[in-house]
């Protein structure tokens, strides 16, 4: 083909320029950059002698869906690669700039299917450098040969394929969906007043409702209502808020309620990309049976096949003493603590167990170890 050759030579520029500008950490230039070498080596992917190909277009349309994972097209180099799609079209057909082009547009698209794969699989960054309490454990997939093999199958298949397979993932997605979408919208308004009490009447009221109803806890008729008083058909709505957020659900917008719904979207939003983030570092496989630590919600959750089997409630690491979040097999024994300890080797020295202080269970929010969790 008479593309190829170009290729290699524009390959060679974009590993020691390129590509290594993109990808921020060494571990990520040693995971891409010899899949992008295998990739290549073979003919071109998204071009023909003359112009790209078909396949190119859905290539690009992949690239695109890169904020549906918390992360930018633009980081892969998006701008050039669309720049040059267009303007090959304008070039000679009959000239060496074409073929070099062509190799450019060629490796460029395969350089940042494989960023965009590989940090959609593990991350952008390390675990360990951002949070110290965080222990990645997925396994790399096989970049070069799944990509080589969706060239002539489905793209979006093979996102799908190196992406985490837990249902937490999709359901981060999903949320980060709609959060732009009730940005797109206008996002939240903030509710200005020191407390809100069930009676009472208060401009914030309307805020309040209009607040409610972006987080999908008030019907249409509520949503809409004029009314400044805080009539019955808002406890529940704001019990459920607070619910949500780990706070005491009295039905009164006290200031722990105020202050999280004045948390702004854009903070949320940063909030389940950050978590979509944490979820690329842990391991595709916790087990057919086991248990699963919410820490911030102080909730465990017991699965088997999938399902949830059971939820308790726990407590979990105060301030400066963080639950750390990692994935290991486990074995019981007796505890002084309790009458049964989970213990499972790790760094931390921390493991499940149960506590005779029930007390603290009854408290929505339950940070109080010193690492360990304890379990009702």
């Amino acid at each position: 083909d008479d593309v190829h050759p170009p290729v290699k030579t524009v390959a060679a520029l974009l590993l020691t320029g390129v590509l290594v500008a993109r990808c921020r950490s060494t571990d990520t230039r040693h995971e891409v950059t010899p899949a992008l070498e295998a990739v290549i080596a073979g003919a071109p992917a998204w071009v023909t002698e003359k112009q790209p190909s078909p396949r190119a277009t859905e290539a690009l349309k992949l690239l695109h869906t890169a904020g549906d994972h918390g992360l930018e097209s633009v980081d892969y180099g998006e701008a050039r690669i669309e720049e040059l799609h267009h303007g090959i079209q304008d070039v000679d057909k009959d000239t060496p700039e074409l073929r070099l082009r062509l190799a450019e547009f060629d490796v460029r698209v395969t350089a940042a299917l494989l960023a965009f794969g590989r940090d959609v699989a593990l991350g952008r960054a390390d675990a360990k450098t951002l949070e110290s309490l965080w222990e990645e454990r997925r396994v790399a997939p096989d970049f070069a040969a799944t990509l080589n093999a969706a060239v002539d199958a489905d793209l979006d298949d093979w996102i799908d394929l190196v992406q985490p397979h837990h249902e937490e993932y999709g359901a981060l997605r999903k949320a980060l969906g709609d959060l732009r979408g009730q940005l797109d919208r206008g996002g939240w308004p903030r509710v200005d007043a020191a407390a809100l009490t069930p009676g009472t009447s208060h401009p914030a009221v309307l805020q309040l409702r209009q607040r409610l109803a972006a987080g999908g806890h008030l019907e249409d008729k509520q949503a809409t209502s004029t009314s400044t008083t805080f009539d019955d058909g808002l406890v529940d709505p704001v019990k459920a808020f607070q619910e949500l957020h780990g706070i005491k659900a009295t039905g009164i917008v006290d200031a722990p309620t105020l202050a999280a719904m004045n948390v702004s979207i854009e903070q949320r939003l940063e909030q389940v990309e950050l978590n979509l983030e944490r979820w690329r570092w842990m391991p595709d496989d916790f087990g057919a049976q086991h248990l699963l630590v919410n820490i911030p919600a102080y909730h465990l959750y017991a699965r088997e096949n999938g399902t949830t089997v059971m939820d308790i409630r726990v407590v979990v690491g105060k301030v400066g003493k963080e639950t750390p979040v990692f994935s290991e097999d486990m074995e019981h024994a007796k505890s002084a603590l309790g009458h049964v300890k989970f213990l499972f080797p790790n760094s931390h020295n921390v493991y499940l167990h149960d506590t005779p202080a029930d007390a603290l269970f009854a408290r929505p929010t339950r940070a109080f170890s010193h690492g360990c969790v304890r379990v009702e």
